[in-house]
């Protein structure tokens, strides 16, 4: 799950939008999505190589498994980055409905709104997050970037875990007290 994590700070902090899709969409849905966004480049878990076969020939996007060619590419290209500079209305988040009233509509992001959302988030009356708290995202990372988690746990430092593809209870329950997770969302 950290490639996922490192992704949702990278492709947005290159001036690039991070396009979350809804693996548990028909497949022609997500051709659909990934081709009205626009996609160049879709990283995937490589629990989805079945679903991404059934997409290749459909969505124009270059299709890089995490774990494989994503850290062959992570290496590649070494420490040296000249962040760019660009205001903070600029798009830095996409995700899509689930189509329930015709084709799945985009909702974007910019980095302000993604920066206030992560402020809220973390917020007493709110999630109430801090560095003591212990987060496991049970909420998919695909619906509305994962209720912001990944960007409030690391403003606050609070440590994150991930539960990848295992949403049973009772692998759930095994991350829950072997990790110490104080809050789930």
């Amino acid at each position: 799950a950290y490639g996922h994590y490192e992704i949702y700070y990278a492709v947005p902090g290159s001036g690039a939008v991070i396009h979350t899709i809804n693996s548990r969409l028909f497949p022609d849905q997500i051709a659909y999505i990934a081709n009205h966004a626009e996609d160049r480049i879709v990283f995937y878990d490589t629990t989805f190589a079945a679903l991404v076969e059934q997409l290749k020939p459909q969505v124009k996007a270059r299709f890089v498994p995490l774990h494989e060619e994503y850290e062959k590419l992570d290496q590649s290209e070494g420490d040296a980055f000249d962040c760019p500079e660009f205001d903070e209305r600029t798009a830095a988040c996409l995700c899509y409905t689930s189509g329930t009233t015709g084709n799945p509509k985009g909702a974007l992001y910019s980095h302000r709104s993604t920066m206030i959302h992560a402020y809220a988030a973390a917020l007493p009356d709110t999630l109430n997050l801090s560095a003591r708290e212990v987060v496991l995202p049970v909420v998919p990372m695909f619906h509305v970037n994962a209720w912001s988690l990944p960007y409030s746990c690391t403003m606050v430092g609070a440590k994150m875990v991930f539960p990848g593809p295992h949403l049973d209870g009772k692998s759930l329950y095994e991350l829950f007290e072997g990790e110490g997770v104080t809050m789930s969302a």
